[in-house]
């Protein structure tokens, strides 16, 4: 009924087989609805009129099925060469008409948003935001489905530089170092230690505003490439794939400046703090508009679009800062009346409590100190901030960190309350600075990650008698009120003014007698700035020509008890007695809160001035040498970028060409040919298909001369790849000249790197030609007539099972060995369980198999007694033992490791394997191991003999299911007892089929115990046929921690039986 609804609807509309395509995914145990779909579907891909389009969109619906295990090979492969020919004539299409398009979307993305990002630089997180001029609005830059970067330096192991990784991510990959909270060292001398190199706080800083500009950059790349893909759509009435897109941006990078930036500082940042965190813009080749106090820019964020006037206290609790600005907002004018806060009480300083706490719980319960361990450090840290986040939410919470301390998996339990509790002396701290605020507010805006704890809620409504606003995104308000005052500045939000103010009074050292001193102010706290003040000063001694200004920032009338931000001297003054001379000291602070003093002699007109920057930190030279070095490390980290890249494609190229293996094509090509020469009249070619068959004898000689060439061409370079990979892979990251060899391995690579990709598509391309040709030839309609236990096998061969089994249905009974053989294959390829089984039942005599006892597993042993051998292995100064079972006269199947020494990693000799059968000791002939990888399946070839051996039969790895009953028989603890005191029989189930790294398929996981000898024994089903070899077993720990007990978990597993008929086929081949 399906099928038939499919051909009305196809004929109807094409566009209709997205319905169909739907249907038949609800319907995955109806192979033949699938299969009718995929040949309706390859049928209207060679109707004449059909654009490169709609085929291509045919033939990906035929994937998609094929991805699902839905349809046959045949139809797969018949994908797989038509498709790329069809795509790359759509690609062509479309990179000749790309250039436009992106020009022109450029131009489109780029008009609306303006050329600056605003950027909340915080101390363990930051986040970037873009003004969107034609909605009028503040984006939030998102980065691999975060909108918060974490504000995280890192280097790994190849001395590559990991920004805004999250640590918890950071610990899988073990990096050289890790630095965290540099913003809370801004304005000081202090020097991370990094990946055997000192890093200032500006240079970390000025990493992670760079990464902030790439973030925005790649977040306007895509929406440029979204708008390519529309256009593209409209103009070739399909959306181009997603790969096309990025590919072609990445041969033709966009230019995107995005230069300028605005970026936000605590409100309570001293002018030293402030300066640093210019020079890490300067640093990072960025042009800093201006320096936004974080509690103003929230402020800006949640109020541009009210209008009422209003005295609103914003309240920001950072990781690193604690922030409080009174701000007068109303008609556009938001004026900051009253600044206060500590710069050295955040959230991250609560983790540091509860990681001192948690330090000691876990020396009590295991008496011993992790403080050495920098892992484990790392892991409880992340832990201790997972639970203070989670206990804003949650009453209580429980972490579990397995084998943290000796293999041992730590819990840590936290209540709300007992947060509270340990919290008392940071949340004292909070209540004090807000204790200061002299304003009365009409509203609390609460912001940062801290702002979330309930507490420090309660506390600001008890100190405020008003209740906290919990009305926005208070993560992400800062930055988009730093992208609103990007706006204002360059003029593409109107209506809008800013008067910050300053948080500390400025002023200067000054003598009010003989060797006494007090600190005078010309600025005084919560000024509103921008702001211009002078105050006229004069000598204290006769005759003194130069006065020492030294500039101070701080609240005590004591000048040592303030800080000092800077210092200078002016020379020049005339003679003349104390008190006469005349200097105006002048204090400049622009719109960036950043300082400059002059100091001016009125009667000669000298003057001399400084400007607050990290001049009591860094010289002119010293900042031209952080720059330069800045410069060096971006060039350096975009060669490591290009290596990594590089090294990634030619291991996938190599990939790509071994799995093409256009030799293997070859041959099959020829083989398929010859039988189809051998069985002319069987087929029954179209005009079309003798057309086909034209172009292949008519260029079959050319396009096996051009493979020859092909070969070994990519044989010599392939070569090169392998020794530049081998090289790259040997390089010492830690060593000085690491650099060096770095550029020398690009340059190598760049010699040779177009020869390879145009070898590579040359290879490519022969084997599209070769899989078109064998579609042809394996899709050659046959005349039904035929014989038709030969055209099952055909069929069979060319993996159309469906075919298959009808004609094998159409052999006349009673059937012969080998032709129930050949239905059993096919009904099990063509997952027909229940017609598999009758067959089997049908001739089980002539089959010879016996099915187990699962009530009496004694019987079963004598059943099966004949069929298993116990395999004995020397390996010099021990032995090792496993177990094997029978799969024709002279061949025995077991585990590969088994016969592996360990201690070298190498198969054993024959004459070291020892095989213990029923009839008597047998000798090893031959070891046959896989070609194509580790799975751990062997098989032994024994010398002849004469006495009675039952092989066991190989079932099908199509037909085992979930819940199977199953059983083994081996030796899993031989001892010296004869040979079948020592069988072992055991039942149980299939749990799972699953994908395991140690395994080319999927391996069965079971539940039936497997001890050590008992590796190689075969796993039966309920028909006596052998579906897997039990391999090996795994332990998963866990601890009970109510009674204190550890629980150990065991899985056990057995390679499925279609690696035994690979190694089988791949033996008689």
């Amino acid at each position: 009924m399906l099928v038939a609804i499919s051909i009305y609807l196809v004929n109807k509309v094409t566009s209709y087989l997205d319905l169909i395509f739907a249907i038949a995914c609800f319907l995955p145990d109806l192979t033949k609805p699938h299969c009718s779909l995929a040949q309706l579907c390859a049928a209207k891909v060679y109707e004449t009129g059909r654009s490169s389009e709609e085929k291509a969109r045919l033939l990906r619906r035929i994937k998609e099925l094929g991805e699902q295990g839905l349809v046959e090979q045949r139809w797969l492969d018949m994908v797989k060469s038509e498709l790329p020919s069809i795509e790359a004539l759509d690609r062509k299409t479309f990179e000749e008409q790309a250039q436009i398009w992106v020009q022109t979307a450029t131009t489109k993305v780029l008009a609306d948003y303006m050329d600056a990002f605003g950027l909340d630089l915080g101390t363990s997180n930051s986040v970037v935001c873009l003004y969107n001029k034609r909605r009028g609005t503040p984006e939030v830059v998102e980065w691999r489905g975060r909108r918060q970067i974490p504000s995280v330096f890192a280097i790994d192991q190849t001395g590559r530089e990991m920004i805004g990784v999250p640590i918890s991510e950071l610990l899988g990959k073990s990096p050289r170092a890790i630095v965290t909270k540099a913003k809370r060292e801004m304005g000081t001398d202090r020097k991370f230690r990094a990946g055997g190199q000192d890093y200032r706080p500006e240079e970390i800083s000025a990493r992670i505003i760079n990464c902030a500009r790439q973030i925005a950059k790649d977040y306007l790349q895509q929406k440029i490439g979204e708008t390519i893909s529309a256009m593209a759509a409209q103009s070739l009435g399909n959306s181009p794939p997603e790969d096309w897109v990025r590919e072609y941006l990445e041969k033709h990078p966009l230019s995107i400046a995005l230069g300028n930036a605005v970026i936000t500082v605590p409100a309570y940042f001293n002018d030293a703090q402030k300066q640093a965190t210019k020079t890490a813009g300067v640093l990072a080749d960025i042009n800093i508009l201006r320096l936004i106090h974080e509690p103003t820019a929230a402020c800006l964020a949640q109020r541009f679009r009210e209008a009422k006037n209003e005295t609103i206290v914003v309240a920001d609790l950072g990781a690193g800062t604690f922030d409080i600005s009174v701000i007068e907002a109303g008609d556009g004018v938001f004026e900051v009346l009253e600044i206060q806060g500590d710069n050295t009480l955040g959230s991250a300083d609560l983790d540091e409590i509860l990681y001192t706490h948690f330090l000691e719980f876990i020396k009590t319960e295991t008496r011993q100190d992790i403080t050495s361990d920098r892992q484990a450090v790392t892991r409880l840290r992340q832990a201790c901030e997972e639970l203070k986040i989670q206990l804003s939410s949650c009453s209580t919470w429980t972490i579990e960190l397995p084998q943290l301390v000796s293999n041992r998996t730590i819990q840590l339990t936290l209540t709300r309350e007992e947060l509270e509790r340990i919290a008392s002396p940071w949340l004292a701290r909070i209540r004090a600075t807000c204790q200061k605020v002299t304003h009365k507010p009409s509203r609390i805006l609460l912001i940062g990650g801290g702002g979330m704890m309930p507490a420090v809620h309660r506390c600001l409504r008890e100190i405020f008698r008003l209740e906290p606003s919990s009305d926005m995104d208070s993560l992400t308000a800062v930055a988009r009120g730093a992208a609103m005052q990007a706006a204002i500045l360059t003029g593409d939000m109107q209506g809008m003014l800013l008067l910050d103010a300053v948080p500390f009074s400025l002023g200067i050292k000054c003598q009010t007698a003989p060797g006494q001193f007090k600190f005078d102010p010309v600025i005084v706290k919560h000024t509103s700035i921008p702001t211009d003040k002078t105050q006229r000063y004069s000598t204290v001694e006769d005759n003194q020509t130069i006065v020492r200004i030294e500039v101070f920032q701080g609240e005590s009338q004591i000048a040592e008890e303030n800080f000092k931000i800077g210092q200078f001297i002016l020379q020049g003054i005339p003679l003349a007695k104390a008190g006469v001379p005349q200097i105006d000291v002048t204090f400049n602070i622009d719109g960036n809160c950043l300082l400059t003093v002059t100091a001016r002699d009125t009667g000669t007109g000298n003057r001399c001035s400084i400007t607050i920057a990290d001049s009591h930190l860094l010289t002119p030279a010293q900042a031209a040498s952080l720059q330069a070095r800045f410069r060096d490390s971006q060039t350096y980290q975009a060669n490591l970028a290009r290596l990594e890249k590089l090294a990634a494609e030619l291991r996938a190229i190599l990939q790509e060409t071994e799995k093409t293996n256009i030799l293997e094509l070859s041959t099959l090509f020829g083989k398929r040919l010859r039988y189809y020469e051998g069985r002319r009249e069987w087929y029954l070619p179209t005009p079309a298909d003798n057309n086909l068959l034209f172009e292949v004898y008519r260029n079959r000689e050319e396009l096996e001369t051009r493979a020859r060439l092909t070969l070994d061409q990519w044989g010599s370079l392939s070569r090169s790849v392998y020794s530049w990979l081998e090289s790259y892979g040997s390089l010492d990251w830690r060593s000085a000249a690491a650099e060096e060899q770095v550029q020398q391995l690009l340059d190598e690579n760049d010699l040779v790197h177009r020869r390879i990709l145009e070898t590579v598509a040359e290879v490519v391309d022969i084997a599209v030609i070769y899989r078109r040709w064998l579609n042809v030839i394996e899709n050659l309609p046959v005349n039904p007539e035929g014989n038709a236990e030969e055209l099952a096998q055909h069929f069979l061969s060319l993996k159309r099972y469906s075919e298959a089994a009808t004609y094998f249905y159409k052999i006349n009974a009673p059937l012969s060995l080998h032709q129930v053989e050949l239905g059993l294959e096919i009904l099990a390829r063509y997952r027909q369980r229940d017609a598999y089984t009758a067959l089997l039942l049908e001739y089980v005599g002539m089959l010879g198999v016996h099915s187990p006892d699962f009530e009496s597993l004694n019987h079963s042993v004598r059943i099966y007694s004949s069929s298993v051998v116990w395999i004995q292995v020397n390996l010099g100064g021990f032995a090792a033992s496993g177990s094997g079972f029978f799969i024709s006269p002279n061949q025995i199947a077991t585990n590969r490791h088994v016969l592996v020494d360990e201690a070298t990693g190498k198969c054993v000799l024959p004459e070291a394997v020892c095989v213990i059968a029923k009839q008597g000791v047998l000798q090893v002939e031959a070891i046959h191991l896989p070609t194509w990888g580790a799975d751990d399946v062997a098989i032994l070839s024994l010398l002849p003999e004469s006495a009675s051996i039952t092989p066991l039969r190989l079932g099908f790895s199509e037909l085992i299911e979930v819940g199977e009953r199953i059983m083994t028989i081996g030796f899993p603890a031989p001892d010296s007892s004869g040979f079948e005191e020592n069988l072992y029989c055991n039942t149980g189930l299939i749990n799972r089929i699953r994908q395991d790294q140690f395994c080319t398929e999927r391996v069965l996981e079971i539940s039936i115990q497997l001890q050590g000898g008992i590796s190689g024994a075969p796993i039966l089903n309920q028909l006596g046929e052998v579906v897997g070899l039990s391999t090996f077993s795994r332990f998963k720990q866990q601890q009970e921690f109510a009674g204190g007990q550890i629980r150990i978990e065991q899985s056990f597993y057995a390679i499925p039986v279609e690696l035994l008929r690979r190694l089988r086929t791949e033996i008689q081949d």
